[in-house]
């Protein structure tokens, strides 16, 4: 059997007392947070409600809260209803990034008038819960009548003025009528008197000489 001198033996105990203290601050520092999480969870959630006290019939009802936990959440649910109703409806409320807001929208009937009654559950990884609100006394809002959405559309329209009709002056045209001469023109007559006995007395009176010559005067006639 080999044995070592006694200042080798005591060389070796330092060395093994000395690694199993770093094995040990190792297995400390690495098991800490698995240490932590195995004290109990006695904190609850913290809710913190941004109340919104009247909005519009027909549009999306947005509704947010602020939550906090020292621990890990497990969730949080918007119950809400109409008022006149004895149940409440659940809606499950998302994270919106990593504010600590959640939030959840509710679609609505423009011709529902009614309050929406609501509160907000929050709970965590440990079972503890909070709640912001109370089924026997929630939040309300109030909804009212959105008049923009019943109004006909106004059709816009310049308006114009009356075109002024331009002055017409009548004109009056007398119209003179004319006159007829009342002198009757003897001097056609005795002339045509003169002309056919002229070519009577050429002609020697027969009316059956084959060379006779018919004389056609036109003369006016009296006016």
């Amino acid at each position: 059997m080999c044995t070592y001198p006694f200042y080798m033996q005591k060389l070796i105990k330092r060395t093994l007392s000395a690694w199993l203290a770093i094995v040990l601050a190792i297995t400390q520092i690495g098991f800490s947070p698995a240490m932590a999480q195995t004290t109990p969870d006695i904190q609850s959630p913290i809710i913190e409600i941004e109340a919104v006290f009247e909005a519009d019939a027909g549009t999306t009802q947005v509704f947010t809260a602020l939550v906090a936990d020292d621990r890990l959440l497990k969730d949080v649910t918007l119950y809400h209803r109409r008022a006149g109703r004895q149940a409440f409806e659940r809606a499950a409320m998302l994270p919106r990034g990593i504010t600590g807001y959640y939030s959840v929208e509710l679609a609505t009937d423009p011709n529902d008038l009614r309050t929406i009654e609501y509160y907000v559950q929050a709970r965590d990884e440990g079972g503890n819960r909070s709640i912001s609100g109370f089924a026997f006394d929630p939040y309300q809002r109030e909804i009212i009548a959105n008049n923009t959405a019943d109004q006909p559309a106004v059709e816009l329209t310049t308006p114009t003025e009356p075109v002024a009709k331009a002055a017409v002056t009548p004109i009056t045209v007398e119209v003179t009528p004319e006159k007829k001469s009342s002198n009757t023109k003897w001097w056609a007559i005795g002339l045509a008197l003169v002309v056919t006995a002229v070519v009577a007395s050429s002609s020697g009176g027969s009316s059956n000489d084959p060379d006779r010559t018919d004389l056609t005067i036109n003369l006016p006639l009296p006016q």
